[in-house]
């Protein structure tokens, strides 16, 4: 059981460094933060990630090429796995306003990122770029 647990959480922290420092500040810049906050985040980042750790500067550059071709298509939301991946696979809502911090829209639509992405906010270890709450 214990092994469960441990990479249970071992998958959400891989996913929320992925969709808070990767995707939503390296690609996106929706936030921006210290250097020493951003040396911290990066570190942590390729910690969890380990062999499969993509450098912030690679990964943005993948993404965009990844948005010049998937907004042209239908994406869609799966909402069973939505939880599971933080909200990264709210792509329909993502891809028709990538700049949107939040990317759940509907009411039930719930973006765990975007929860811990406003505390750290709140607590001022980020700050978010004007225009990222616009709904």
């Amino acid at each position: 059981m214990a092994i469960v647990i441990f990479f249970s959480a071992h998958w959400v922290v891989a996913a929320f460094f992925q969709s808070f420092f990767h995707h939503r500040y390296a690609s996106h810049r929706m936030f921006t933060m210290g250097p020493r906050t951003e040396r911290t985040f990066h570190f942590l980042t390729y910690l969890v990630q380990g062999p499969s750790y993509l450098s912030p500067r690679a990964y943005a550059v993948l993404h965009r090429e990844h948005h010049a071709y998937s907004d042209t298509e239908a994406s869609r939301n799966f909402l069973p796995f939505d939880f599971l991946t933080l909200g990264e696979l709210f792509q329909n809502n993502h891809h028709r306003a990538a700049s949107r911090l939040n990317f759940a829209w509907r009411r039930f639509e719930f973006d765990p990122t975007y929860a811990v992405t406003r505390l750290l906010a709140w607590a001022r270890v980020i700050r978010l770029r004007p225009g990222a709450l616009a709904t």
